[in-house]
């Protein structure tokens, strides 16, 4: 195991032995290093994959959603896209009043 040669007459000294721990801390620290930058890369790798692959999904759904939504369904749903646009903040008050609303009900409940 040792890389240093023994003679079977004589143990290795302190300063033989010192170096020898050196060196397979030296070698230890190199070999963590190397496994510690892998193990980054390959999550990362794994999640640009998985975000390719989400991407590749979503546009597939959206692709069969409007090849089977009916035209009819379309436009209705344009229409209120474009009423919500055009009456954006006394939605977004109502909504929010509604919030409120649910939460205080939500707390009285709970007394």
């Amino acid at each position: 195991m040792s890389q240093y040669p023994r003679s079977d007459t004589s143990a290795p000294g302190p300063e033989e032995l010192r170096k020898a721990v050196a060196h397979a801390g030296e070698k230890l620290g190199q070999t963590v290093e190397a496994l510690a930058a892998k193990a980054p890369d390959t999550a990362v790798d794994k999640a640009a994959q998985a975000a390719a692959q989400l991407r590749s999904t979503a546009a597939r759904a959206g692709q069969l959603a409007a090849e089977r939504t009916p035209d009819l369904v379309a436009d209705k749903v344009g229409q209120g896209a474009s009423a919500a646009r055009a009456y954006r903040t006394p939605l977004l008050v109502g909504v929010a009043a509604l919030g409120v609303l649910l939460l205080v009900r939500r707390s009285r409940r709970h007394r």
